[in-house]
């Protein structure tokens, strides 16, 4: 079979492809910025330093009888782990290391926040005997927004001024002023009339503040 001239090819130089060739190359316009193996007469595209994979470009795994190709520490991903864990210090021991170079066991995790417990904590600070005491949100986070909320949003019975027929957006924002302890709205100068309803935005303090649509 006559070997075509690179020049003379029709096709797209790599391997599986039949676009046609852009004009003065000899690769289509999808493969337009894929390198070409280094290697005479190769059609694969170029992986590292000018090389396809099946030339060198990766390395293969160092492991005995192993065609993979390394990822991690010269090993394929399977005969080597993604991340090397560390043993812990303590002579004889073979438990994985946490912190200060040490096990659980050995004194390399964190002790419960629980006054005079020495258990190892697991979630929160607290140790698997003290959880239980504890709720869910204060035991990372402490009282969550939400909680806090529940308790602000209690408001006071107060009855709104004497106005004939339905209250007006000032009567409704000096109630809530009122209810929060809050000095009253400065921006009340709307129309007395209209009939959209103040909103309610929170700020980072969980403070109550009034964005009036008039």
């Amino acid at each position: 079979m006559a070997i075509v001239p690179p020049h003379l090819m029709d096709t797209c130089h790599f391997n599986g492809c039949k676009e046609k060739v852009r004009p003065g190359t000899r690769k289509c316009a999808f493969h337009r910025k894929k390198g070409i193996c280094r290697i005479k007469d190769c059609r694969n595209q170029v992986y590292a330093r000018s090389l396809c994979v099946r030339h060198g470009a990766r390395k293969p795994c160092v492991h005995p009888g192993c065609e993979g190709f390394a990822r991690y520490g010269g090993y394929c991903c399977k005969h080597g782990d993604k991340y090397s864990v560390k043993g812990c210090t303590e002579e004889g021991c073979s438990n994985k290391a946490h912190a200060r170079q040490k096990c659980v066991r050995h004194g390399g995790g964190k002790k419960c926040k629980e006054e005079g417990c020495d258990s190892h904590a697991r979630n929160g600070g607290l140790c698997s005997k003290h959880m239980g005491n504890a709720s869910p949100e204060t035991m990372v986070h402490g009282p969550s927004p939400t909680s806090i909320m529940s308790q602000r949003m209690v408001l006071q019975p107060l009855p709104l001024p004497h106005t004939p027929g339905r209250p007006s957006m000032t009567d409704i924002c000096m109630v809530l002023s009122h209810s929060y302890g809050l000095p009253a709205p400065m921006n009340l100068a709307f129309n007395q009339q209209s009939s959209k309803l103040p909103s309610i935005k929170l700020s980072y303090e969980y403070k109550p503040y009034f964005v009036v649509n008039a």
